[in-house]
């Protein structure tokens, strides 16, 4: 009998049979470097990209999703590099900014980090995803107010995201202020957004 692990292995390894990729077509090789991810099988997902960059060396997209697998995988100077490039083919698409964002971050290099999160907000002012990471990234830095201002922006333009109020509720704890951070909990539960119990009490 199949683990879980196996199971999701074999379910992935028949849609990239079904798939068939063939000289020429992208969308194949990105369907079947989707399906490695979700086994867990990231080089064999980035190797699949890597003939599908061969065809198309210019397509952002593929730049983007081999950047965010190099950082699931953890190697966060691959991911820089892949979301850098995918910013110089389409430097309208706030991802690739979002992205390497994430991986500057992740390297404790929070200056370019900052620069790439408000740059995606220079692009797209209403990304409440993007005033989520830039708030990540100055708690990160210890600057909490700053940061409670950009979740602050994000609740504005997302008032039903459970996550948001968690975020912030967190924010308030770092500066011992309860009261906010057990109201912003309570709403988040209201939500729907799963809160730990140690985040709560």
């Amino acid at each position: 009998m199949m683990n879980n692990k196996s199971l999701v292995m074999f379910f992935a390894l028949s849609i990239i049979a079904a798939t068939g990729a063939y000289a020429g077509d992208t969308t194949s090789y990105k369907k079947q470097a989707d399906a490695y991810l979700t086994a867990g099988a990231y080089d064999s997902a980035i190797a699949v990209l890597d003939k599908a960059l061969a065809i198309d060396p210019v397509d952002p997209v593929l730049h983007l999703n081999k950047a965010y697998i190099n950082f699931t995988k953890g190697d966060c100077d691959a991911a820089i590099t892949g979301y850098t490039r995918a910013i110089e083919m389409n430097p309208a698409d706030i991802n690739g900014y979002m992205g390497r964002a994430d991986a500057y971050a992740k390297k404790m290099q929070f200056t370019p980090a900052l620069a790439d999160a408000t740059k995606a907000l220079e692009i797209d002012p209403k990304s409440s995803s993007a005033y989520k990471a830039r708030a990540s990234i100055y708690a990160l830095t210890g600057d909490i107010a700053h940061a409670i201002t950009d979740i602050n922006s994000a609740i504005n333009l997302s008032p039903e995201d459970g996550e948001l109020y968690c975020v912030r509720g967190m924010f308030y704890s770092t500066i011992n202020d309860n009261t906010h951070a057990s109201a912003d909990i309570t709403k988040a539960q209201q939500l729907g957004y799963p809160v730990s119990g140690n985040i709560s009490n």
